[in-house]
């Protein structure tokens, strides 16, 4: 005996779509971002699903269209380190959004629409701020931080990187991580650095990458740098690690004895 034939289900052609749909936008002049660091992820999660049921738009990721920033547990020097740095690759004339204490945001949704931002609700500081970048905003892993093509130190990174260099072809690893981990760490901040203090509590700035720093702050010049520079190892490296350049996928061989013996035989060869 045969089973009997199911019947086809027939899908509500509004049912699924309607479900997955976001709720639509009641305030469409207001869009927030909330910060995840301090927040954390479910909490943050938990808040978007809660404004957007309530029919506020809630922003995945920050972008000029954010007029809104929500962030918990972070004091008015920590957001504005935060928003400088964002700026930096924000394009020509965008505003800047409010800064804003998780209290605004309850405040809304509790009142169902957004309540008007008081001076309580504010994450900023009055007039410039001098004190250095807070190390709490400069994220530890390179991965992690802004790097832009243009930046800042331009003289003070160029610096730490021969020294990089320099320590890569001495076969220093440690010293060569060390000089580029400052150096990538000078180019994310968000303006020129005019004082050794400015770098106080930063991650990966250790006593020689700061000695070197202080040198060309207050002289122009690093006599480190400079001797590496003029020195004719250095500059005979350069051209024998620009003459053997590896091809893809097979390593470079950074020890001195190797590329001058390659150095050597190829000098014979020709």
């Amino acid at each position: 005996m045969l089973p009997k034939r199911r019947r086809a289900r027939v899908r509500s052609p509004t049912g699924d779509a309607a479900s997955s749909t976001p709720p639509s936008t009641r305030f469409p002049g207001v869009a927030i971002y909330l910060v995840e660091p301090r927040m954390g992820r479910s909490r943050r999660s938990f808040l978007t699903r809660l404004a957007r049921s309530k029919g506020f738009r809630v922003l995945d990721a920050c972008s000029s269209e954010a007029t809104h920033v929500v962030m918990e547990q972070t004091s008015a020097e920590e957001a504005v380190s935060w928003q400088e740095r964002r700026m930096t690759a924000a394009p020509p004339g965008c505003t800047p959004p409010a800064l804003l204490d998780i209290s605004w945001l309850t405040e809304s949704l509790a009142a169902g629409q957004p309540v008007p931002v008081e001076c309580r609700h504010r994450l900023e500081v009055t007039g410039p701020r001098k004190g250095p970048l807070s190390p709490a905003w400069m994220p530890t892993y390179a991965c992690q931080r802004p790097t832009p093509l243009t930046h800042h130190n331009t003289s003070l990174s160029e610096a730490l990187e021969t020294l990089a260099e320099a320590a890569g072809f001495e076969g220093s690893e440690g010293r060569l991580l060390t000089f580029c981990r400052a150096a990538s760490v000078l180019k994310a901040l968000p303006s020129p650095v005019t004082t050794l203090s400015q770098l106080q509590g930063l991650p990966h700035l250790g006593e020689h990458s700061s000695r070197v720093v202080q040198e060309l702050l207050e002289l122009g010049v690093c006599k480190e740098v400079e001797r590496v520079r003029c020195s004719e190892r250095y500059q005979t490296m350069k051209v024998r690690r620009a003459g053997f350049r590896p091809a893809p996928g097979m390593s470079y061989p950074g020890n001195d004895s190797t590329v001058h013996t390659m150095y050597g035989e190829a000098s014979r060869g020709s």
